[in-house]
């Protein structure tokens, strides 16, 4: 049986394939609608994780090894072409954060937000936005073949 979480508590996203749409907001009340809804906000985590992670691998992975492979990269050392060279690292995932409903003291929502977020304070340092858990990448770094360093012509040394 379905109990309400407590205002704070972070969901992973996850697919929603076994929690049936209890029906028009207005006749369902209670857990059963907090049920579905926390299913609904995973299933759009989960769905906002998905595209962030093919958009990492389409597009941010893949433009950094177009340039890292051509020796177009800085590393760490400043050299360009340097094959220790990090990646992008990935987007965080979406995640879902229990969190008190608007103008209701004991109600609550379910807010999709990135994963890594510090909790939200006012002035007075009573938290207003509960964290996000620590940050859980969207994906892992794709494998990739790793480039020669430059060399200088004639010497075999490193350029720099």
């Amino acid at each position: 049986m379905y109990t309400n979480p407590a205002v704070g508590t972070v969901f992973t996203g996850q697919p929603n394939t076994t929690i049936d749409n209890p029906g028009p907001v207005h006749s369902a009340k209670g857990d059963a609608l907090n049920e579905w809804l926390q299913a609904q906000a995973q299933q759009t985590a989960y769905a906002q994780t998905q595209a962030a992670a093919k958009n990492y691998r389409e597009i941010d992975f893949g433009n950094w090894f177009t340039n890292y492979d051509t020796g177009r990269v800085k590393g760490p050392t400043g050299i360009m072409g340097d094959p220790d060279a990090p990646p992008p690292q990935p987007p965080p995932a979406f995640v879902v954060v229990v969190v008190k409903a608007q103008g209701n003291k004991t109600n609550i929502g379910f807010e999709v937000q990135p994963s890594g977020q510090d909790a939200t304070l006012d002035d007075s340092g009573t938290e207003t936005y509960p964290a996000t858990g620590p940050y859980i990448p969207a994906c892992d770094v794709p494998d990739y073949r790793k480039i020669t360093a430059p060399q200088k012509p004639g010497t075999g040394k490193i350029k720099s």
